[in-house]
């Protein structure tokens, strides 16, 4: 019983921290550039990756789905940190 709660209690901290990553985002676009904006919702967006409860903690396909949505962010920012690196190993290959 302890253990369900705790679980949707992550799931709602998660869904939280994903609306308000959303929403800083949005704020971006509409209200101009800040840097310390855009690192509060990259932040935002890794914690929803980091609560969320994984494996068969949840018994709802319907939260699955909703995992997997929240989880797209985070992976586009690994995806072009990891795209980033990679630029940075290859430019040794350019210098003479």
């Amino acid at each position: 019983m302890l253990q369900a709660i705790v679980t949707y209690l992550r799931a709602t901290l998660a869904l939280g921290c994903f609306m308000l990553g959303c929403y800083l985002i949005l704020d971006l676009l509409l209200s101009g550039f800040s840097v310390w904006v855009l690192m509060v919702a990259v932040l935002a967006f890794i914690a929803t990756h980091f609560l969320w409860p994984k494996g068969e903690e949840l018994n709802s396909d319907v939260l699955e789905v909703i995992g997997d949505l929240i989880d797209l962010p985070y992976r586009l920012i690994a995806l072009i940190l990891r795209g980033v690196v990679n630029i940075g190993k290859s430019a040794d290959d350019i210098a003479p």
